[in-house]
């Protein structure tokens, strides 16, 4: 049906679209060290979602599977590279267009002594992070998960 075409061909434009903003995530250097937290902790929701561990769009900050499977494939895929901690990419993914953090109190706001805010202040003034609403929704189509992946590896680990 051209009703079926006209789903495909939006889904497309949808996941070109989120490619390119998670193409564009800003990762972090450390001391001239390329530190690629941000897209691994992205590759760990993805993988969470695709395991059936992720069934609803709220990513907790105290989510012992997520956080085991951020630490492995910081080790897989950066492993000359000691980890950042698991709270760094959970709060700065905020800062890009397809992931947000659910505030309930105060947002956090950069200090010229601390870019991060600590444990504590995200527990007592957020709930949850998420993803962009279209986004989680192509996520959960096995073929689009799977492109994804694929562009996040191929952009920021393999050799250029």
């Amino acid at each position: 049906s051209s009703q079926g075409s006209y789903v495909i061909m939006i889904n497309e434009l949808k996941v070109k679209y989120y490619i390119g903003e998670i193409l564009k995530t800003k990762i972090g250097n450390s001391h001239g060290v390329f530190i690629k937290a941000k897209p691994i902790f992205l590759m760990a929701i993805i993988n969470c979602i695709e395991s059936k561990h992720l069934s609803a769009n709220e990513i907790l900050l105290d989510d012992d599977i997520l956080k085991d499977e951020y630490y492995g494939l910081f080790k897989t895929l950066q492993p000359d590279v000691k980890p950042s901690p698991y709270l760094l990419p959970y709060f700065h993914l905020s800062s890009e267009s397809y992931y947000s953090i659910f505030w309930t109190g105060e947002p956090f706001k950069p200090h010229p002594k601390a870019h991060s805010p600590s444990e504590r202040y995200l527990r007592l003034n957020s709930t949850h992070s998420y993803l962009d609403g279209a986004l989680w929704g192509l996520l959960q189509d096995e073929e689009a998960r799977s492109f994804i992946k694929q562009q996040i590896v191929n952009f920021y680990f393999k050799a250029r």
